[in-house]
């Protein structure tokens, strides 16, 4: 779900509201049972038992494919840290 707005303020204090915003918006939604999504890495390797014995290698490729997941989620232009 995408939830967009639209507001007019002095500049400088966009920022601020925005986050009041979204602090508003979380509460109401809190308050009616709703959470926001969290944000998580699920790295599966075919082949591999859930409770299989990770080598060195494959501990490697999971924080690599982690790490670039938590990059390009920060390049993403518009986010800001809530």
């Amino acid at each position: 779900m995408v939830i967009r707005g639209k507001f007019m303020c002095k500049p400088g204090t966009q920022f601020m509201i925005r986050k009041e915003i979204f602090k508003r918006v979380n509460a109401a939604f809190a308050e009616n049972g709703l959470e926001f999504a969290r944000r998580e890495v699920r790295v599966a390797l075919p082949g591999k038992e859930a409770d299989a014995e990770l080598t060195e290698e494959d501990k490697a490729a999971i924080a690599a494919a982690a790490s670039q997941a938590a990059q390009e989620q920060t390049a993403l232009p518009g986010k800001d840290d809530r």
